[in-house]
């Protein structure tokens, strides 16, 4: 409850009213939960700005056009191609050719992309 005693709040909220608050109470987390909340939306934005086409996968293509946004410096192509591959056989699980939302959450590619 919150007073406002004999002066109130101007014409909005009267003398000696108090206002009665209801809460409720949606989720207590932990820092480390907050923290892993975080890095999921940080890992869904990464996915949504290297899936161009928006099919929900990443192709080879996608991935070789990520780096080169994000690289800083012309890469010569045999460069991005063994990166492309590396990237590929750590995450590529299922050996598909693409790499699907939950191959890419793989830890191993944190590092890479």
């Amino acid at each position: 409850m919150l007073g406002y005693g004999k002066s109130g709040m101007g014409t909005v909220i009267p003398a000696d009213a108090a206002l009665e608050f209801d809460v409720q109470l949606l989720a207590i987390k932990s820092k480390l939960e907050e923290e892993e909340d975080e890095q999921q939306e940080s890992d869904e934005e990464v996915f949504q700005q290297i899936d161009t086409d928006r099919n929900g996968e990443l192709s080879k293509e996608e991935i070789r056009q990520h780096i080169k946004r994000h690289s800083g410096r012309a890469t010569p192509k045999d460069e991005e191609d063994s990166i492309v591959a590396e990237i590929f056989q750590d995450n590529d699980k299922d050996k598909n050719g693409i790499i699907s939302y939950k191959e890419f959450l793989n830890p191993t590619k944190k590092d890479e992309l």
